[in-house]
C-alpha cells in the first residue's frame, strides 16, 4: 500500500520552530577577511537540514522558503539574493535528507550532507554568474566588484574565475559548518522531535493512572459500629462495660464461657 504524506500538528509545529530559528540565524551574518566584504556568512541552512533529517525533505524546503520570504522585506538585491539563497538551500537540504531517509545511519547522513554540499556549491557559481551578479551590476559596476576580488588575490582576472576561487569554496565551507553543527545536535534533538508530544501524553496518562490508584487504595475509616475490615473474624464481647473489653480471634464457645465462670467463683 502506497504511503500517503500527511501534515499533522507535530510536523507543522516543528517546521514552524525551525523556520523561525533559520530566519533569526539569517539575520545574524558576518564577513570574513579572506573574501570580499559583500560575501556574508550565516548558518541559516542548519535548521533546514535538521528539519529535513527529522521530518523529511518537504519540511526542509518549507524552512528555506519561509526564511527567505521573511528576509525579503529587508533585501537590497530586489529579492534576487533571496532567490539564490533559496535555490542553494534546497539543493543542499533535499539531496541530504533524501539520502538519509533511505539510509538512516550516520553514514547515510554524512553521504547526504556531502552530496548536497557538492551540488549546492557548484550550482552557486551558476546562480551568482547568471542571476545575482547581473542585478548587483546595477548597484556596483563589474569592474569595481572585480577589483574587490583582485585586492585579495591579484590573479583574479574575470568574474567567473573569481566565483570559482572565492564563492565556491566559501559556499562549500558554509555548508560544511552547517553539517558539522547538525551532526553534533541532531541525535540529541531527533528523539524529542519525533516523540516529544507522545512523551507528554504518556506522562499525563501516567499521572491520571496514579491518581486513580491512590483513590482505590485509600483506607476505609472504622466508625466503631462495624467489624474491622482488616480482621473480619474478630469478635468483641461487650457484655461487661465496667471491665476491660476482651477480644477473641473468634466467638467464644459455651465450654469456654463455663470455664471463665468457674474461675470467677
Amino acid at each position: 500500500m502506497k504511503k500517503v504524506f500527511r501534515f499533522n500538528a507535530r510536523y507543522l509545529a516543528w517546521t514552524a520552530v525551525f523556520a523561525a530559528l533559520a530566519t533569526a540565524l539569517q539575520f545574524i551574518e558576518f564577513g570574513l577577511p579572506i573574501v570580499p566584504a559583500f560575501l556574508k556568512l550565516d548558518f541559516s541552512e542548519m535548521p533546514a537540514l535538521v528539519a529535513g533529517y527529522a521530518l523529511g525533505p518537504v519540511s526542509g524546503v518549507i524552512v528555506c522558503l519561509i526564511k527567505n520570504l521573511i528576509t525579503l522585506s529587508t533585501s537590497y538585491s530586489g529579492g534576487v539574493g533571496e532567490l539564490s539563497n533559496f535555490i542553494l538551500g534546497v539543493l543542499f537540504v533535499v539531496p541530504a535528507s533524501l539520502i538519509y531517509k533511505y539510509k538512516r545511519s550516520r553514514l547515510g547522513a554524512l553521504i547526504g550532507a556531502i552530496t548536497g554540499m557538492v551540488i549546492a556549491s557548484f550550482t552557486s557559481v551558476l546562480t551568482n554568474y547568471y542571476i545575482v551578479y547581473p542585478v548587483y551590476y546595477n548597484i556596483m559596476d563589474e569592474a569595481t566588484i572585480l577589483n574587490m576580488y583582485s585586492a585579495i588575490y591579484p590573479d583574479t582576472r574575470t568574474i567567473l574565475r573569481a566565483l570559482f576561487i572565492f564563492n565556491l569554496p566559501f559556499t562549500a565551507g558554509k555548508f560544511i559548518v552547517d553539517s558539522i553543527i547538525t551532526f553534533i545536535l541532531y541525535k540529541r534533538l531527533s528523539y524529542f522531535i519525533k516523540n516529544g508530544f507522545r512523551i507528554r501524553k504518556r506522562k499525563r496518562a501516567a499521572d491520571e493512572a496514579d491518581l486513580d490508584t491512590a483513590d482505590e487504595s485509600t483506607p476505609i475509616e472504622d466508625d466503631g459500629d462495624s467489624q474491622s475490615a482488616a480482621a473480619p473474624n474478630v469478635y468483641v464481647d461487650p457484655s461487661e462495660h465496667d471491665t476491660p473489653v476482651v477480644v477473641y480471634s473468634e466467638q467464644p464457645s459455651v465450654a469456654d464461657d463455663n470455664k471463665n465462670k468457674d474461675k470467677s467463683e
